[in-house]
């Protein structure tokens, strides 16, 4: 009888146990954003609080989801304190972090038109419009899942260089081109990269620099349900993809497993669907943020 009660209170506790199951003990990354992913049976979400980080990034909430949690949080260059509490109970995790200083540089670049509009094609009235916001969270995002699939492959939690300011946020460099809007998009996909790679290695030395660049003059015609000023392609030291998912993409961490989750539909009567035939937002993001980073690997 006591032997049976012992098994069941300590069966109650591993019920209740938060774990980390991407990290076996401290661990050195070579990136600010880190993806820590377990299990959780006790509540409805996790709290995952850096101790070492008082900034707004440094504490977020993530849904408990059939026991199973993913969730993100930044970093501090150095030892961060991770603390993760669900349903009253805890576990804990250091990872430090140090920032790559010997690969190649990755720039994160938004290309206007003459007239300097930045604005991106997108159904909500209220959209903010922070281009800046969602282009640095999608660089971060992108560098920390290279490194998390080929640690997954048995490779090491390798990845690439991004240009990070002081906070750990990328630096997302805005580029007026001196030609006209209409002129752009009646320009063809290949025209657009090759005049692209020469106005931007202008700038950045491509011996040192690999360059992300996001079309910022695309548009899209409702009627005929064109898309105007749109390529996808890389090579060189360019990558090159439009803003067309942009509106679908999250601007914070903690808005990122709602964006991955968003089922509300896109309509190719309002904007351009390139969901891969899928017509839902959290499509949209995935399908437009995963081809950045197809096209950055042909760099």
């Amino acid at each position: 009888m006591l032997r049976t009660i012992v098994l069941l209170v300590l069966a109650s506790l591993a019920s209740g146990q938060v774990t980390i199951e991407n990290y076996e003990g401290p661990t050195t990354l070579r990136y600010p954003l880190a993806l820590i992913r377990g299990t959780a049976t006790n509540g409805d979400a996790v709290t995952i609080r850096n101790e070492s980080n008082a900034c707004a990034d440094g504490t977020v909430t993530t849904p408990i989801r059939m026991g199973h949690y993913v969730g993100f949080v930044a970093l501090k260059p150095g030892t961060n304190h991770i603390t993760l509490v669900a349903g009253g109970h805890t576990a804990r995790l250091d990872l430090t972090y140090e920032p790559l200083m010997r690969s190649k540089i990755v720039n994160v670049i938004y290309v206007t038109a003459a007239d300097g509009e930045t604005r991106y094609p997108t159904p909500d009235k209220d959209d903010p419009q922070n281009y800046a916001d969602r282009l640095d969270l999608a660089a971060r995002l992108l560098q920390t899942f290279t490194a998390e699939r080929l640690n997954d492959l048995g490779l090491g939690r390798r990845t690439f260089r991004l240009d990070l300011d002081e906070h750990g946020h990328v630096r997302v460099h805005t580029i007026r081109w001196n030609r006209t809007r209409q002129d752009l998009k009646a320009m063809a996909a290949p025209d657009l990269w090759a005049q692209l790679k020469v106005i931007v290695e202008e700038k950045f030395d491509p011996a040192t620099h690999k360059n992300i660049v996001v079309i910022g003059f695309t548009s899209y015609d409702t009627g005929a349900m064109e898309v105007e000023g749109h390529a996808a392609l890389g090579g060189g030291s360019l990558a090159l993809f439009s803003n067309i998912g942009l509106f679908s993409w999250p601007a914070t961490i903690q808005d990122i497993h709602l964006a991955f989750t968003d089922d509300r539909p896109v309509s190719n009567t309002v904007v351009p669907d390139d969901s891969a035939g899928r017509r839902r937002r959290w499509a949209q993001c995935a399908t437009t943020m995963g081809a950045v980073l197809h096209e950055l690997g042909h760099t």
